[in-house]
């Protein structure tokens, strides 16, 4: 009996299993079939509809595969945004934009992009809308609302418009009632992610480096909000102080929002605008909404754009995610993470190329172990001695994506980008408490030296020998990371440390301290390029531009009495 359970499980099993790679196997053949299909077809009356929900990638997979189990689940990532509104504006096909706010996840800096591309899309003259779901607006999502030539909100709805915050984490009082004592060894007095694990508060200077970041976005949001919907910076700032606006309604009586409108009702508005020929009947081609991620399947030529030119003279290299040592499959994860590997063969392609006039390295990253940081930075170099490289910031580009960054002959960042963080800093824990008194688990050892336990996770108080030896180590990281920036940006090793310690500028502030050379987004470092690999002598324009920096340092003096930032800011 028990042989024949035995053999009917058995084959239950194998049924299942041929079952689910049928099941497997089936979307996989989807999936290559949709990858494969013609460019996707585009209605002849047609709108443009827009999610403005979750975060957007720089660059998403373009695996059909990842888009089946969930890898590369994103809507549409920023390289769709600007090419779909770019040729929304010329296309015949397209008769208005439709942005539809849902909780945008996009950082500062992207968001800044995405709206310069909304606003270059307006000046075609075509209509640009704007409308909320029952789940509201915030800030975020109104940045690039605001453009619009009509914002409809949804009655009863949140319409956030109370200022900034950002608040973080400290974990040493959680690290104390468990056990564990933290010790921080840092170069840099701003740099600050040790004070997550080692201080209940923000220290002043991180407080100061903080505030003034709080208050660019803050700036930066009241001015565009005061340019797309023709109101005062002082109203606006009134109206976030004084607890104004809570609501939906609250926005329309602000001037915030034009009226109240439900999602159904937005269909309806359409069909009366554009459902009636240039004559007024009533019998002309309804328009169908069509999503970004659709539309930007279509080329550029179908859309009426010239595509003429070698697009080839210039490489696009994206640098995305906490830098690590593994390679990101090793990870469990590609797009969160940043490995010299792919950084390296993409570089090594663009250079080998015979084509490539110039490279556009696109970092956003929050930095993190130096050894691959190093890494990339002598990568990007090699590349930087045979052609121009420039970098574009995105929304972060600090401690090791500055790092990696340093050689470029051109640096461009958004206003609101975060950068710099010049500063390296280690962690030591001591788990004694916790597993001795607490738990009751000791240790023994013997050594061949003294250090031969140099950096375990100890179980007593960290030696002031071992202390001695990290600071060593750190500063002297520290130093090297003076020397790439001083040696990239022209300036000494005095003027970078006057700079760094740690410090974490917007790209605003950091152009002023010349870490930056310009502000402006992708297209606009692209543009740059493009114009370096139009010159016979492509590394000419760069050491004109190094120059220039020295020149403009000595009139300034004439005739004169880790690498890794603390958190990915979410700031609300």
């Amino acid at each position: 009996m028990r042989f024949l359970s035995n053999v009917v499980a058995s084959a239950l099993g194998a049924l299942l299993a041929l079952g689910a790679l049928l099941v497997v196997g089936l979307l996989v053949i989807l999936a290559l079939a949709a990858s494969t299909n013609s460019e996707p077809s585009v209605p002849s009356e047609a709108v443009l509809t827009i999610r403005l929900e979750g975060p957007v990638p720089e660059n998403a997979s373009d695996d059909p595969l990842a888009e089946v189990f969930g890898g590369g689940g994103a809507r549409y990532d920023l390289l769709d945004f600007r090419k779909g509104l770019r040729m929304a504006a010329a296309d015949d096909r397209i008769r208005a934009v439709v942005l539809q706010t849902e909780g945008t996840g996009a950082g500062w800096a992207q968001l800044q992009e995405m709206r310069t591309a909304l606003e270059r899309y307006k000046a075609s003259g075509k209509p640009l809308y704007a409308t909320t779901g029952e789940t509201g607006m915030a800030e975020t999502d109104y940045l690039l609302a605001s453009t619009a030539d009509s914002v409809f909100v949804s009655p009863e709805s949140i319409f956030e418009f109370n200022g900034f915050a950002l608040q973080s984490a400290f974990f040493n009082g959680a690290l104390q009632k468990i056990g564990v004592e933290a010790t921080a060894v840092r170069a840099g007095e701003f740099k600050s992610a040790v004070e997550t694990f080692t201080r209940e508060s923000y220290s002043a200077q991180n407080e100061r480096q903080l505030t003034e970041i709080v208050q660019t976005i803050n700036d930066e949001f009241k001015s565009a909000v005061s340019a797309g919907r023709g109101l005062s910076v002082d109203s606006l700032e009134a109206l976030a102080d004084n607890g104004t606006v809570f609501s939906a309604e609250d926005a329309v009586s602000a001037g915030l929002a034009d009226t109240l409108m439900y999602e159904n009702e937005m269909d309806t508005l359409l069909a009366q605008r554009f459902g009636e020929d240039d004559a007024g009947n009533g019998d002309a081609e309804h328009p169908d909404p069509i999503s970004l991620k659709t539309y930007a399947g279509t080329s550029a030529s179908q859309a009426g754009l010239d595509t003429d030119g070698d697009a080839g003279e210039i490489a696009v290299v994206y640098g995305s995610g906490r830098i690590v040592n593994e390679e990101p499959e090793e990870l469990g994860g590609g797009p969160n993470v940043l490995a010299p590997g792919p950084f390296r063969e993409a570089m090594q392609d663009a250079r080998e190329d015979d084509d490539t006039r110039a490279v556009v390295v696109r970092v956003n990253s929050p930095g993190g172990q130096v050894a691959p940081s190093e890494a990339m930075r002598h990568e990007l170099k090699l590349t930087a001695q045979q052609m121009p490289v420039l970098v574009s910031m995105s929304n972060l580009a600090a401690s090791g994506g500055y790092w990696l960054s340093a050689p470029a002959d051109t640096i461009v960042a958004d206003p609101l980008t975060l950068t710099g963080s010049i500063g390296v800093f280690a962690v030591l824990f001591n788990g004694q408490e916790m597993l001795n008194d607490r738990l009751g688990i000791t240790f023994d050892k013997v050594l061949t030296s003294p250090y031969a336990d140099f950096s375990n996770f100890t179980t007593e108080p960290i030696p002031d020998e071992e202390r001695q030896l990290w600071q060593r180590y750190i500063s002297d990281t520290y130093q090297t990371f003076l020397k790439h920036v001083a040696e990239g940006r022209g300036m000494t090793v005095a003027e970078v440390d006057s700079i760094g310690q740690g410090r974490v500028w917007t790209g605003q502030a950091a152009e002023a301290q010349e870490l930056v050379d310009a502000l402006g987004g992708l297209d606009t470092t692209v543009a740059m390029a493009a114009a370096y690999a139009q010159a016979d002598f492509p590394k000419a324009e760069g050491a004109l531009l190094r120059n220039a920096r020295e020149l403009r340092r000595l009139r300034q003096m004439h005739a004169q009495p880790l690498a890794l930032w603390p958190v990915r800011p979410r700031i609300e």
